[in-house]
């Protein structure tokens, strides 16, 4: 069996869910981290980029 067909392991949705469970589990899979973290820094990355789009419109 392919480990892409592979059962995930089961993720809670809820702290209720989790109650008795490891902390982690209710925290998500690496790759829900990774899209969180990656909705956390985009607005600051273009935020940014609009500082560095005005400020060269600026001087020009």
């Amino acid at each position: 069996m392919s480990l892409l067909l592979a059962p995930a392991s089961p993720v809670c949705t809820s702290p209720a869910d989790c109650a008795g469970q490891r902390i982690d589990t209710f925290i998500g899979t690496p790759a829900r981290v990774r899209a969180s973290v990656a909705a956390l820094v985009a607005p600051a990355g273009a935020f940014l980029g609009g500082l560095a789009r005005n400020r060269a419109a600026a001087s020009s």
